[in-house]
């Protein structure tokens, strides 16, 4: 049955509705946090922030809201705002026409959103078929992608023009460019509607993320399949030939994943332990060893001691702009600070240099900031934080909007932000908004 999303807004937005259940997507892993209970773990839990809230003009909805590149319609409210130039970008969180969604995820030119039923609506390019809607046509406002009928949808992430989503079940389905066999169903043609990921059969998946042209998910046992283009050896498998079909990462003997990130080329691991493995792609420094050599196999990234992680994205380089040295790693710790090592040459470390490292380093929130999810989009990260700020550092698009340390982004006035979203390739930043 088909449902609008304007009617859940309207549903959504009356008095007594139940609290709203948000869970980041992709790279960010999953957290489910209504949003009355949100607010009072902020207040009761983690005390005030020194940082005062940055706010723009009033809003009378929460939703999703949509910023920075508007090239394709992935502001998903009717209108492209600009034309070819980035100085026409807007810098501060645009009301699109997405209804009231529990997760969102920015690709490149898209943007996807989970509605509270579990469809999952999408706006932007669609020239390879990443809106899933069974065409090529290309939307400036929402449209449902063309799921099974009663497959509810927990979790989306996007890559480059690539999306996976997972299912209440922990099935796995994706869509969208397919060309080195990234959608994972064993071939190598574009999608326009989700299939279902060939994973191997008793296996279910919990966490996902999408890089520019590879998948990876994480398995209720704790294992990691990856998929798509492995020229670097991203997929972690020991080789540098793709795959069209899910491998299984080598991982050491009795480590247990718990989340994953996909950058451009390197793929990143986070274990139950609060350790980190990488592989893939280290011309930056990006897998975080110590070295600049790329391996097709998982490595440990060089923590400091007595450091754990929870979280971890893998940022890329600017798809359009093609501002060079882009790929870097980051990671929240246990205790809510962010680490991030590999490209730095646009502040994309946030640790207030534009030097490179090939180790983990201390990116310098706001004293009293503690980190509740990160996102690595093209030669920028950003976290969303207790209180509900977002913060962004290094360079959007061209190069014209820089910061070399986390600056809070304007938000509206009377809400503040439940997830955010910005994969590796993502040239906008979608974020989910609560009263």
């Amino acid at each position: 049955m088909s449902v609008d999303p304007w009617k859940h807004w309207l549903q959504m937005s009356r008095p007594g509705r139940a609290a709203l259940s948000v869970t980041p997507s992709g790279n960010h892993g999953r957290i489910k946090i209504g949003a009355v209970l949100l607010a009072a773990l902020v207040v009761l839990g983690f005390g005030a922030s020194p940082v005062p809230r940055v706010a723009a003009a009033a809003s009378p909805a929460g939703g999703v809201r949509v910023w920075f590149d508007d090239d394709a319609g992935q502001y998903c409210n009717g209108t492209i705002t600009r034309s070819g130039h980035k100085n026409f970008d807007s810098k501060t969180p645009v009301p699109s026409r997405l209804a009231p969604s529990t997760a969102v995820a920015a690709g490149q030119s898209h943007t996807l959103a989970i509605d509270p039923t579990g469809a999952v609506f999408a706006c932007g390019q669609n020239a390879n078929g990443q809106l899933g809607s069974g065409n090529l046509t290309r939307s400036f406002t929402p449209v449902r992608v063309a799921l099974p009928n009663g497959v509810v949808i927990t979790a989306v992430a996007s890559g480059w023009r690539t999306n996976l989503a997972v299912t209440s079940t922990g099935s796995l389905y994706a869509w969208g460019m397919n060309q080195y066999g990234q959608v994972g169903d064993g071939s190598n043609s574009d999608r326009t509607t989700p299939l279902l990921v060939h994973l191997p059969v008793g296996v279910t998946v919990t966490v996902i993320a999408v890089g520019q042209y590879h998948s990876l998910a994480v398995t209720s046992t704790g294992a990691v399949y990856a998929w798509g283009f492995n020229g670097f050896g991203q997929l972690g498998n020991g080789t540098t030939a793709p795959s069209a079909t899910p491998v299984l990462v080598p991982l050491p003997a009795g480590v247990i994943a718990t989340a994953v990130g996909a950058g451009d080329n390197h793929s990143l691991v986070v274990t139950s332990t609060g350790s980190v493995y990488a592989f893939g792609k280290n011309s930056f420094g990006q897998l975080g060893n110590g070295g600049t050599v790329q391996s097709t196999v998982p490595v440990q990234v060089s923590l400091p001691a007595g450091v754990q992680v929870s979280q971890v994205a893998a940022g890329g380089i600017s798809p359009s702009a093609k501002l060079p040295d882009g790929d870097y790693s980051l990671a929240i710790t246990t205790n809510g600070k962010v680490y991030a090592w590999g490209a730095g040459t646009h502040g994309q470390l946030g640790n207030n240099t534009l030097t490179n490292s090939d180790v983990p380093v201390v990116t310098q929130l706001p004293p009293g900031e503690i980190a509740t999810a990160v996102g690595g989009g093209p030669n920028f990260g950003h976290v969303l934080t207790t209180d509900g700020n977002i913060f962004f550092w290094g360079t959007e698009g061209s190069g014209v909007y820089q910061h070399l340390v986390p600056t809070p982004t304007l938000l509206p006035t009377g809400l503040h932000a439940a997830a955010v979203s910005a994969g590796p390739d993502g040239e906008q930043i979608a974020a989910v908004f609560v009263p």
